[in-house]
């Protein structure tokens, strides 16, 4: 409206249009946007006093008419800034904006530009400016500072550094870009990095790489990447690498377990295999049968300070029974089931006992209580005839006073798994709670214990083991703690001795004669450059 042509204005501007051609209209006056201005108010800049005033006559201050080929709606929106002291800028016209500034030395236009550029900077707002070339030396280096302060954001760093038009830009901008003293970069090794991708499959020759690598400051732990220093290395004109395929690495993720059977098999090694876990595939894992009198032991152990995790999963079919005892039994029988009950149970539940890992037991003697102590009884089967039903306990109870009491009796299937040293052991036990998903779980003393929700038959967690350093009298604090999701639910801390190997093993404590359980580990590796809270990953 104050541009209309039927204004007041002195001053006539026909403003043609950069962006379009004459021979592309009907009609050539198309191409003109007439404009009336006030001669008063331009003439407040320097450009326009110059084009206007009478101190030195030129053409347009003898007519009153000034012709001007530029892009119509930026010209326009450069003649509201000078009437009104506002402009409005975007993504789509600062490009155009910023031209016309430089061009009639507008300083205030020129900030503002700059100013959006900064606010709203992304990858196309860096390849579309990089190369700008203004009229003003001035405003040239102001829009370099620009660019250059935009690049300290890591998010800014990462947005050109990740675009493909990465490895179009001029070696001397990229130069510029990774001397800065202020890169937001996380390590050195980021920049072998950045100076790989730039190189990525174009022809460099020597003395360009050779250049940017000046860029690149020796720190005494920079961990690099090899495939940066393979494409770097060819870029010099070194194949210094074998080019067949990769190995897979099995031995290196080998988890290492050993299996010991029962005093007559003896231990089995195992390693990396893989296994079907909650219908998915999972590698690099050790899973087998376990009986009452197996269990599952790392080799040859952890002497070193770290911290060491693994996931585990147990399942069972029969993680609790009822059975059925009765009091008449031959003697046979009876010598058979309390020797049985010496070598495999244990006291009851409030104290449980378990066989012990690490090292194997010596050979086992029995040793018969008085004869008077204890009732003898038999085993029977289960009134549905299954083969489960063939139960027996690791418990001899007196049982002479409650007859009515010992027909039916639940036995629970209690599984162990944590860590030992030399003849100690520090871990948790595990037992379904009822036959649902719910399992019960007590650390070794009986201190604390929680419930864990799994499957009717599996029950899934991690185990994190954190050794610490040795101190001057040759002891270490260690801990062991239970987690899921990256969440502690139990813990327990240890001393034990800087010479003594600490082993990850899993064992049963109650059990019956028939029931077995399946164990399924797989290590979690830490993830490179882990920050103060790791991120792991399946090894």
């Amino acid at each position: 409206e104050i541009f209309r042509e039927d204004g007041c204005g002195d001053v006539v501007m026909l403003v043609l249009d950069s962006e379009r051609h004459t021979s592309e209209l009907e009609e050539p006056e198309d191409a003109y946007l007439k404009l009336r201005c006030h001669s008063l108010i331009l003439t407040q800049h320097p450009y326009f006093y110059k084009m206007l005033s009478m101190e030195v006559p030129l053409r347009e201050a003898l007519v009153r008419e000034v012709v001007i080929s530029e892009p119509q709606d930026e010209f326009v929106e450069l003649l509201r800034f000078i009437y009104t002291g506002h402009i409005n800028i975007s993504d789509a016209n600062v490009g155009g904006i910023l031209m016309l500034a430089d061009k009639y030395c507008i300083d205030e236009v020129v900030d503002f530009s700059l100013k959006h550029i900064h606010d709203n900077f992304d990858a196309n707002t860096f390849f579309n400016f990089y190369n700008f070339t203004t009229l003003n030396s001035a405003y040239q280096e102001k829009l370099k500072e620009q660019l250059m302060s935009t690049l300290r954001q890591r998010r800014n760093l990462c947005s050109i550094t990740e675009d493909h038009r990465w490895s179009e830009l001029p070696i001397d901008l990229v130069m510029v870009i990774l001397s800065q003293d202020d890169l937001p970069i996380s390590s050195e090794a980021e920049v072998l990095t950045l100076i790989a991708q730039w190189v990525g499959t174009r022809r460099r020759t020597k003395e360009e790489v050779a250049r940017l690598l000046g860029a690149f400051r020796i720190a005494g732990n920079t961990w690099v990447r090899v495939t940066d220093i393979d494409l770097l290395m060819q870029a010099l004109g070194f194949n210094i690498f074998s080019a067949r395929a990769p190995r897979s690495g099995s031995a290196i993720w080998d988890p290492s377990f050993t299996l010991h059977r029962h005093e007559a098999v003896g231990p089995t090694q195992l390693g990396a295999m893989v296994a079907e876990i909650d219908g998915t595939e999972q590698r690099n894992c050790v899973i087998h049968q376990l009986g009452p009198k197996d269990y599952l032991q790392q080799e040859p152990g952890w002497m070193v300070p770290g911290v060491h995790r693994c996931r585990i999963s147990l399942t069972c079919t029969s993680w609790s029974h009822r059975e059925r005892r009765l009091l008449r039994s031959s003697p046979t029988q009876a010598a058979a089931l309390q020797k049985r009950a010496f070598e495999c149970g244990g006291p009851p539940k409030s104290s449980s006992h378990e066989r012990s890992p690490s090292p194997p037991p010596p050979a086992f003697q029995v040793r018969l209580p008085p004869r008077d102590t204890f009732e003898t009884f038999d085993i029977a089967q289960m009134s549905d005839g299954s083969e489960q039903g063939v139960l027996g306990s690791g418990v001899i109870r007196n049982m002479s006073s409650n007859l009515d009491k010992v027909d039916h009796e639940i036995v629970e299937h209690q599984i162990i798994c944590g860590v030992s040293t030399g003849y100690q052991r520090h871990g948790f036990r595990f037992s379904q709670k009822e036959p649902n998903a719910i399992y019960s779980v007590e650390d070794m003393n009986g201190k604390n214990a929680l419930n864990l929700g799994g499957t009717t038959s599996s029950v899934t967690f991690d185990l994190e083991l954190t050794i610490g350093e040795a101190s001057n009298c040759g002891i270490r604090k260690c801990r062991l703690a239970m987690q899921r999701n990256m969440s502690t639910l139990m813990e327990e801390w240890f001393d034990t001795s800087a010479k003594v190997p600490l082993r990850f093993y899993i064992s049963s404590s109650y059990f019956d004669k028939s029931s077995s359980y399946s164990v399924c580990v797989r290590w979690l590796r830490p993830a490179a450059n882990a920050p103060a809270r790791p991120h792991y990953y399946i090894g």
